[in-house]
C-alpha cells in the first residue's frame, strides 16, 4: 500500500534512513504527481511511508488479518502512531489534510471509499485504513 498526503501548505519532509528505518515523508516523483494531485484535490501533495519505506506498517485492512495479530504487531502499531503524532504536529494552515491510500500503480484510479474523521480516530486502537480510499482528517 502506498499513502499520500494532500495539504493547503507545504509541510516538512521526513527522508527515509534505511540505516533507522522510521515513518518518513518525501515529495511525490514521477507519473503519480498528477493523479494524485487529482485524487486529493489540495495545493499539496506528499508521499508518507513507514519503517519498511512503502505504507505497508500502517495500520490497514487490505491484508486479510488483523494488524493487531500480525507478527510485526508491535511495528505497526509503533509506525502507525508515528504517522498520527506527524498529522497532529502539522498547522492548522495545512487544513484541508486528506490521506488518499492505495495499491503502488493505482493512483489514478478514483478511491472506493471516502471519510471523515477526527485526529482522534485515527489514534483509536481500532482505526484502519482502507484500501482505495480518501480520508479528509479534521481537528
Amino acid at each position: 500500500m502506498v499513502y499520500y498526503l494532500g495539504t493547503s501548505s507545504d509541510v516538512p519532509l521526513i527522508p527515509f534512513e534505511e540505516r533507522a528505518p522510521a515513518f518518513n515523508v518525501s515529495e511525490v516523483d514521477g507519473g503519480e504527481e498528477n493523479a494524485v494531485g487529482a485524487q486529493l484535490a489540495t495545493p499539496y501533495a506528499h508521499y508518507m511511508g513507514s519503517s519498511t519505506s512503502c505504507g505497508c506498517n500502517f495500520r490497514c485492512d487490505a491484508f486479510g488479518d488483523p494488524y493487531d495479530q500480525r507478527e510485526d504487531a508491535a511495528g505497526v502499531q509503533a509506525d502507525h502512531e508515528a504517522l498520527a503524532a506527524y498529522l497532529q504536529s502539522l498547522p492548522s494552515e495545512a487544513e484541508p489534510i486528506r490521506i488518499f491510500s492505495c495499491w503502488s500503480g493505482d493512483e489514478s484510479i478514483p478511491p472506493e471509499h471516502t471519510r471523515t474523521c477526527r485526529m482522534a480516530d485515527i489514534r483509536a486502537p481500532d482505526f484502519a485504513f482502507r484500501e482505495g480510499e480518501l480520508v479528509t482528517v479534521t481537528r
